[in-house]
């Protein structure tokens, strides 16, 4: 299975984002993982997360990255 639809979202940088949106830190949202800040950097360094991350962060900050993921599969003929 092919994962082109990947280049197609970068979650760290969507999670950068909404926090700016959301007027939210990096500290605030390492605070609420919780995790260490230097972690939550190197995560958001990433193209994408754990599924459990990823829900957990959707979660705090109120934003469904786990729908914007699917609609970035579901666009994408390759991978089906």
């Amino acid at each position: 299975m092919k994962t082109i639809f990947l280049d197609k979202i970068h979650i760290g940088d969507s999670i950068r984002k909404v926090l700016a949106e959301k007027e939210k830190s990096v500290s605030w949202l390492a605070q609420n993982i919780p995790c260490d800040r230097s972690n939550l950097y190197r995560m958001l360094r990433k193209q994408n997360l754990d599924l459990y991350t990823l829900w957990r962060v959707s979660k705090l900050l109120e934003y469904n990255f786990l729908e914007d993921c699917s609609k970035a599969l579901l666009e994408d003929d390759e991978c089906i």
